[in-house]
C-alpha cells in the first residue's frame, strides 16, 4: 500500500484542478475574521480527503463548542476521512482549548501541531524533517505517539568558521551540481572549502522523497502530507 501522501491544495488549485489527486487535503479552511466560525468552507470535496484547518486568521474571541459543532458537520457533509489542526502561531489558551473540543466531537482521526501535541491525546503533526537530522532522530521525541509528517523538498547551505557554523535556505541546486548522497539524511550534498571557512550545500529532491516516505512509514509515521505545488506534478508520487 506504501505510506498515504494527502496533497495540500488551496480553494484556487483545488476549483482548478482535473482530476483531484487521489489523497487530497484542502488546506484553506480557517477561522472567520468575525467570529462566526469556520470560513472558506468547500462546496465539496472528493471522499476521504484530509480536511485541514489553519490559523491565519487568529482564533480570537470563537466560541469552542460552535467550531467543534460545525467540524463536525463539515465532515459529515463533505465524508472527509481525517482532520489536521495545522496551528502555526504561538500556542495560546483560546486555541488549545479549541482543540480540546475538536478531539472530543470529532470521531475520525485528529493530528495537531507539535507545538499543541504535549497535552492532548492524538496523533502529532510534524513539520518537514529538518536537512541534516536522521529521521529516527527527528521522531525520538514522539516515541509511542502516532505521528503524521510534512513532506517537502528544501535546500541550505550550512557554513563552518572560526566563530562557528550557520545554516541558511537557498535557491535549489541543479542537482548534477550536488555529486554526492547521504542515504541516511535522504539528501544530495556538496562540500566547498574556502580559505577561512568550509560551505556545506544539503539539497533533498523530489526524487529523494520516495526513499524518506519510505523510511517513514517502516518507522511507524501513519501520514504524511505534502504542498500540490510542489509535489502534484512529480512523477515519484504518482504512486502514492
Amino acid at each position: 500500500m506504501g505510506l498515504p501522501l494527502y496533497l495540500a491544495m488551496t480553494a484556487p488549485e483545488l476549483f482548478a484542478t482535473n482530476p483531484l489527486p487521489e489523497k487530497l487535503a484542502y488546506m484553506a479552511c480557517c477561522f472567520s475574521p468575525y467570529n462566526s466560525g469556520l470560513s472558506n468552507i468547500p462546496p465539496s470535496l472528493p471522499p476521504a480527503s484530509m480536511l485541514i484547518l489553519n490559523d491565519s486568521t487568529p482564533a480570537g474571541e470563537h466560541d469552542p463548542v460552535l467550531i467543534g459543532r460545525q467540524l463536525c458537520q463539515l465532515i459529515d457533509a463533505l465524508q472527509c476521512s481525517c482532520v489536521l489542526l495545522d496551528f502555526q502561531r504561538p500556542a495560546n489558551e483560546q486555541t488549545y482549548k479549541i482543540a480540546q473540543e475538536v478531539l472530543s466531537c470529532l470521531s475520525c482521526p485528529v493530528a495537531v501541531s507539535e507545538e499543541y501535541a504535549e497535552n492532548l491525546n492524538c496523533a502529532v503533526f510534524l513539520s518537514s524533517l529538518p536537512l541534516g537530522k536522521s529521521l529516527e532522530t527527528y521522531l525520538s521525541k514522539w516515541k509511542n505517539r502516532e505521528v503524521w509528517l510534512e513532506i517537502a523538498p528544501d535546500s541550505v547551505v550550512t557554513t563552518v568558521d572560526s566563530s562557528g557554523s550557520s545554516t541558511v535556505r537557498c535557491i535549489p541546486y541543479d542537482p548534477a551540481l550536488l555529486p554526492h548522497y547521504c542515504d541516511a539524511l535522504h539528501c544530495h550534498y556538496k562540500i566547498e572549502p574556502a580559505v577561512n571557512a568550509v560551505y556545506f550545500t544539503l539539497q533533498r529532491l523530489n526524487q529523494d522523497l520516495a526513499a524518506l516516505l519510505q523510511e517513514a512509514e517502516n518507522l511507524g509515521v501513519t501520514k504524511a502530507v505534502g504542498l500540490y505545488q510542489e509535489l502534484g506534478f512529480s512523477s515519484e508520487f504518482h504512486c502514492f
